[in-house]
């Protein structure tokens, strides 16, 4: 016996269909994690069900969440070492320096939510390291009175700016580092340094 088509089932179809059209492959998996996600975000915001929020993701919204998609992973170059790419953008050195520290709260998220799966003492050496690697980039946004930059491609703007919006949602959903912090107080560093680096494109 066939099973039955969910309603989530369609819309990873029209999702797919649009993509493919485009030249894009994507696992289905993902398309339906991302579509439920918005699903539940328009129902928490308008105050109304999931089953009516669904009536917002028609096949034309369908359609223009794959190609937003799509232009952002465009813009990202995915495959490509970010070291290869011709830089055309000069960050300023604090910002650099925030991205780093961004990246590393992101990767302690990371790390913290995938606790129970990893040996102890492997997560305290990865803490160790990547407390380092937030005071290097803390110490870089105090440097920033000298002169200079940080000239790099846009595309590893685009991939930082996804990173950050990741680990917003690692915080959304109740995840705080291992060593502590204030996960609101994290959020809004977050944000701001996506803000920051969306102000550079």
């Amino acid at each position: 016996m066939t099973a039955r088509r969910t309603w989530l089932d369609g819309r990873v179809n029209v999702f797919m269909a649009e993509t493919n059209r485009l030249g894009l492959t994507c696992p289905r998996d993902p398309i339906g994690r991302e579509i439920q996600a918005r699903v539940t975000a328009v129902a928490a915001t308008m105050g109304i069900t999931e089953a009516s929020a669904r009536r917002e993701f028609d096949d034309t919204t369908i359609r223009e969440m794959a190609r937003d998609m799509a232009a952002e992973l465009e813009a990202e170059q995915p495959g490509a070492d970010p070291m290869t790419l011709p830089p055309t953008h000069i960050v300023s050195t604090a910002v650099a320096g925030r991205t780093s520290a961004g990246l590393a709260v992101v990767a302690q998220l990371a790390i913290s939510g995938d606790l129970p799966s990893l040996d102890e003492d492997t997560a305290e050496n990865v803490h160790q390291a990547i407390a380092l690697i937030c005071s290097w980039g803390v110490l870089t946004e105090c440097s920033a009175g000298r002169p200079g930059g940080v000239a790099v491609p846009e595309a590893l703007i685009h991939r930082t700016i996804r990173e950050f919006g990741t680990g917003i949602a690692r915080l959304d959903n109740g995840v705080v580092p291992h060593d502590g912090g204030d996960p609101r107080a994290l959020a809004a560093a977050l944000a701001d340094n996506m803000h920051l680096l969306q102000a550079e494109l």
